[in-house]
C-alpha cells in the first residue's frame, strides 16, 4: 500500500492552508510519473469526499480542482490544532483506502473503418478514427483520458479548475485550450494543433521535457527516445481523415501500408522493392477493395489476395 499512502499525504499536503505553488509543482511531477500515482490519487480523491461527509469541518480547506488553490468558507473550532485536522484526514483516508476502490474508466473503441465521434459530460467532443482505443476517467478536479492505440481529434472545452491531459505512451499532452488531434501507431506519436495550444510532457522528465505546440504546429515522437520534432503544418493533412480519406506527401509505400493498415479488415503486406516506392497521392478510405485499386492505378504494384491478407507485388 505504499503508493496509496504516498497519494493519502499528497491529498492532506494540497488541501492544507499553506499549501504552495512549490507543493502544486510537486505534486504534478508525481502524478505524471506513473499511471499507479494517478490511479491511487484518484481513489484518495473520492474517499477524501467520503471522509468530508463524515469527519468535523475542517479549516479552510484547499481544493486543487485543477492544481489551482480555491479556499472553501468552512471554518475550524478553535478547540482544534490545524495539525489534528489534517492528521483525522489522513487517517480516515488511510482507513479507507483499503476498501476503496479506484473509478474506471470508461473505454470507446471503434473497429478497422470505423469512426465515432463522442460528446463528454463537460461538452468535450472525440472523434477517434479507425482502430483506436481511448480510456476516459472525468473528475472533479482533472480529466484524464489515454490513447493506447490509433488517433483521435478532441474540441476541448477549456476548464482551467478542470484540466484535461491525454497520455500516448511516454509522452502527457495537457489542454490550453484547443482543438487538436493526436495519432498513436506503433511506437510513433503524432500530435497536430488544429487552434490554441498544448504542453506536451515526457513522463519520466515532465519538468524538464515541456514541449508547447502553437496552432499550426505539429510534433513527431518516437516512444523510448528521447525529445520531440516541431515542425509548422498545413493542419488539414491531419484531419483528412474526417472526410474519409487520407492523404501522404513523398512517402515510402511501407510506410504508406503501414498507415493504411488502420483501415484496412485485410492487411497489406509490401515487398521490399515495393516497399520503396514513394507516394503522393489522396486516398479514399471507404473500403478494402479502393484502397488497393488505387494503388494499383498509380502505382507499378500487382494485388494478390490471399485469405490472411492481400500482397502488394513489385509490377515486372
Amino acid at each position: 500500500m505504499e503508493i496509496e499512502a504516498e497519494a493519502a499525504q499528497w491529498l492532506v499536503r494540497i488541501n492544507a492552508p499553506d499549501v504552495s505553488e512549490a507543493d502544486i509543482v510537486a505534486l504534478t511531477e508525481w502524478l505524471e510519473a506513473s499511471d499507479a500515482h494517478v490511479s491511487a490519487f484518484d481513489t484518495a480523491e473520492r474517499i477524501w469526499q467520503q471522509a468530508e461527509d463524515m469527519a468535523p469541518p475542517v479549516a479552510d480547506v484547499i481544493d486543487i480542482g485543477a492544481y489551482a488553490a480555491r479556499p472553501k468558507t468552512r471554518s475550524l473550532p478553535s478547540r482544534w490544532p490545524m495539525w489534528s485536522a489534517a492528521g483525522l484526514a489522513a487517517a480516515t483516508i488511510a482507513a479507507l483506502i483499503f476498501v476503496g476502490l479506484p473509478k474506471p474508466a470508461t473505454l470507446y473503441e471503434t473497429q478497422k473503418g470505423e469512426q465515432r465521434d463522442i460528446t463528454l459530460a463537460d461538452g468535450t467532443r472525440l472523434h477517434l478514427n479507425s482502430a483506436t482505443r481511448l480510456a476516459v476517467r472525468l473528475q472533479p478536479g482533472a480529466r484524464r483520458l489515454t490513447l493506447e492505440d490509433g488517433e483521435v481529434a478532441l474540441e476541448v472545452v477549456h476548464d482551467p479548475k478542470r484540466p484535461l491531459s491525454l497520455q500516448a505512451g511516454d509522452q502527457t499532452i495537457t489542454d490550453i485550450g484547443t482543438e487538436f488531434v493526436v495519432l498513436r501507431h506503433g511506437g510513433d506519436l503524432r500530435v497536430t494543433v488544429r487552434e490554441g495550444e498544448v504542453a506536451m510532457n515526457s513522463l519520466s522528465a515532465p519538468a524538464a521535457s515541456r514541449t508547447t505546440l502553437q496552432a499550426g504546429q505539429q510534433a513527431t515522437h518516437t516512444q523510448g527516445h528521447d525529445g520531440v520534432t516541431v515542425t509548422s503544418v498545413d493542419t488539414k493533412a491531419a484531419y483528412m481523415w474526417q472526410t474519409g480519406r487520407a492523404i501522404y506527401r513523398d512517402q515510402a509505400l511501407s510506410e504508406v501500408v503501414s498507415d493504411l493498415n488502420r483501415y484496412m479488415k485485410k492487411p497489406l503486406v509490401v515487398d521490399a522493392r515495393s516497399g520503396q516506392l514513394k507516394v503522393s497521392a489522396v486516398l479514399k478510405l471507404e473500403s478494402d477493395a479502393a484502397i488497393v485499386n488505387a494503388l494499383e492505378a498509380f502505382l507499378p504494384v500487382d494485388a494478390q489476395e490471399l485469405p490472411d491478407r492481400i500482397e502488394l507485388h513489385y509490377r515486372k
